[in-house]
């Protein structure tokens, strides 16, 4: 018996060494570095709990000048606190004039701490911390933190920021001694040193993790010739894994994205027009949560506050009437994540819950979207496998994002589309047609841009048709089934559409934009290109995923050129299995790349006629992660038949190598929000 399994290993050995190397190799390696890094993660670090604050803001109290003072009033939920954290709003970081800053005890009038701030040492919208020794006894005592300008002239712009109305119902706001409505934003914090987990417990995560991805790839083994199943082997425990560990709110617009998907959940798809704004009625303990949470990884994953989070209850009843700029994109894309919000909604009653809930959902829909794309794609499913593993894509779909959903199903769409024009189908039939469209919805309506993706029909080769007549008559009907979908969800979002983006930049215009563009043609040219020239580099590794949240974590070098590599041998060569299905024909590689250029131009049209003030020198507002509905073109287009992968074992040299790779972005990810 154990001559036969030693027969079996030294077969498997030899048969896949190189394989096994290199995950021998990468095991060993992350032992190693999980073992130098035990301190990251062992060693004490500072924890905040919160004793009091107000998160929510949406506008200033104006200007702070030496005739200024600020007062807001507050009760302590806990027994100690030892920080006060503000932030301010300072437009010249080179002011010499300062505040000072006081807290009184006001059941004994004791003032139990003052400091005064020069104003050069603050940062404009970042939270300042005040830090003071531990005041005890403090639980259901009220205080009252005073601010009050020393030295400001007027035209300083030094303020901070409040809320309009008066959603904390335990202090008051006071401006010169006059009540004002709404509260100040502010925490009042329980500093505590203590590390994330204890040596023995990091130990046993450190073992469970090596046998988790030791285990995973003696299941790639097993599945090597079943792509589908080999993605779900990767993707399921990375996925979920971030869809739990990445901060709130961390991920790129995830905000947005939280506040779309709730108002899918409760069926409001378009915003409501009102007297003076446009918007929807969002609860405000929603609204609190997000404040409380949000931007609080800048200096290491602040646990102790988004467990607190988990506490905080939804109140359905008061609301703020508040815009959301995803608003303007359809609910379609929202399915996922509004199945999970409303999970959240009516188990645990928790915006907490509905976030992570939504995430989970949000990642589940897109691994068995991506599943079936890989299952029913006739040719290049390697190619297909690793553009769906890209990091840019699990931090996608591990969020509350939309364009997981549009990700995948322009995978799935390219995939069905090349099912029907090389796999065994022998006549394209009304339930092909309607199959296509009824995938190419959920690409089409999302985003104007990507309605050109409806074109790659035209690959099928016409003996599949009856007759040209047949074959015309399908294309419009693919034709009209992208576009009128797209049209009445416009009609219906018109309202939206009319008032620009102007959140980052002042003088956005569409109307103004798209005069400049017809009036000077050959000047925006010159922008594109300009645009492209310049940060195309940039946005092509970012779309592999090499800036994936706003802090801009980024994904290891080793990580991404090993993707690009890949991408460029596999879309490049064929193996024989393709071969005997197709033989490349140059209209398919034309309308590929005509595909391609053409919703890349979209894009960047689109950002400078909706996100870029008019006449602009660069288009702004591009993303990476807008082009992978469309990459597959790329690295579909180079194929060559005269280059050709006679291994048969290729299927597991690729899933073991992007295995070791997401691992490896997974551990890198863990230890940059914990620094």
């Amino acid at each position: 018996m154990l001559d036969r399994i030693k027969k079996n290993i030294y077969a498997e050995l030899k048969k896949y060494w190189f394989v096994w190397t290199i995950a021998i190799v990468v095991f060993f390696l992350f032992w190693l570095v999980i073992y130098e890094s035990n301190g990251i993660f062992t060693t004490p670090k500072e924890l905040e709990y919160t004793a009091a604050g107000q998160y929510y803001s949406d506008e200033t109290i104006g200007e702070i000048t030496d005739n200024t003072t600020v007062t807001q009033t507050f009760v302590s939920e806990k027994d100690i606190f030892s920080r006060i954290q503000i932030p301010f709003h300072i437009v010249n970081n080179n002011l010499q004039s300062r505040l000072d800053l006081e807290l009184k005890d006001l059941g004994s009038g004791k003032v139990v701490f003052k400091q005064t701030i020069n104003l050069s040492e603050l940062k404009d919208g970042q939270l300042a911390n005040f830090d003071f020794p531990k005041i005890k006894g403090a639980k259901g005592k009220k205080f009252e933190l005073t601010i009050k300008g020393s030295g400001i002239k007027k035209g300083t712009s030094v303020t901070v920021w409040k809320s309009t109305e008066d959603h904390y119902k335990q202090g008051q706001l006071t401006i010169n001694d006059r009540a004002v409505s709404g509260d100040l934003r502010f925490a009042i914090l329980d500093v505590e040193s203590k590390a994330l987990v204890s040596k023995s417990v990091y130990a046993l995560l450190e073992m469970l993790f090596l046998l988790l991805f030791i285990l995973s790839v003696l299941a790639l083994r097993r599945f090597k010739n079943e792509m589908h199943k080999a993605f779900l082997v990767t993707a399921l425990p990375i996925g979920l894994i971030l869809a739990i560990v990445i901060p709130p709110f961390d991920q790129l617009d995830e905000l947005d994205h939280y506040l779309r998907s709730f108002e899918v959940s409760e069926g409001k798809f378009v915003n409501q027009v009102t007297d003076h704004s446009l918007g929807n009625y969002i609860p405000v303990s929603l609204v609190d949560t997000v404040h409380q949470v949000q931007f609080i990884n800048g200096k290491g994953y602040q646990y102790g506050i988004v467990k607190e989070a988990f506490n905080n209850k939804l109140n359905p009843s008061e609301r703020i009437f508040m815009r959301n700029y995803a608003s303007s994109y359809p609910p379609t894309i929202y399915i996922p994540q509004a199945l999970g919000m409303t999970l959240g909604r009516y188990l645990f009653n928790s915006p907490m819950m509905m976030l992570y809930l939504g995430r989970i959902f949000n990642f589940l829909a897109y691994a068995t979207i991506v599943y079936y794309a890989l299952k029913i794609v006739p040719i290049k499913k390697n190619l297909f496998y690793i553009m769906a593993l890209l990091p840019m894509s699990i931090n996608q779909a591990s969020s509350l994002s939309g364009d997981s959903t549009l990700i995948s199903s322009a995978l799935l769409f390219v995939a069905y589309v090349m099912y029907l024009a090389y796999g065994k189908v022998e006549q394209i039939k009304l339930k092909h047609v309607l199959t296509a469209i009824g995938i190419g919805i959920f690409v089409g309506v999302s985003k104007v841009v990507y309605i050109p993706m409806m074109l790659l029909f035209l690959i099928i080769p016409l003996r599949k048709f009856i007759d040209r007549k047949d074959f015309v008559k399908k294309f419009l009907f693919v034709l009209a089934g992208f576009t009128i979908p797209y049209l009445l969800w416009n009609w219906l979002n018109l309202s939206n559409l009319s008032i620009p983006d102007v959140r980052i930049h002042s003088g956005v215009s569409p109307k103004g934009q798209i005069m400049f563009i017809l009036t000077q043609p050959f000047h925006y040219l010159k922008i594109f290109i300009d645009s492209v020239i310049n940060l195309g580099e940039s946005k092509f590794l970012g779309m592999l995923g090499k800036q994936g949240t706003i802090y801009q974590y980024l994904a290891p070098d080793i990580v991404i050129y090993t993707y690009l590599f890949l991408m460029i041998l596999l879309g490049l060569m064929n193996d024989e299995s393709d071969l005997q299905l197709f033989k490349w024909r140059r209209i398919d590689k034309f309308i590929m790349v005509f595909i391609m250029l053409t919703v890349v131009v979209l894009i960047y049209t689109a950002l400078y006629v909706g996100y870029t003030p008019i006449g602009h020198s660069i288009i702004l507002g591009v993303q990476g992660r807008y082009f992978i509905p469309v990459a597959i073109f790329l690295f579909l287009s180079i194929s060559n038949n005269h280059f050709m992968i006679k291994n048969k074992e290729l299927n597991f040299f690729v899933s073991t190598i992007i295995h070791c790779c997401m691992y490896v972005f997974l551990y890198t990810y863990l230890i940059q929000i914990n620094k």
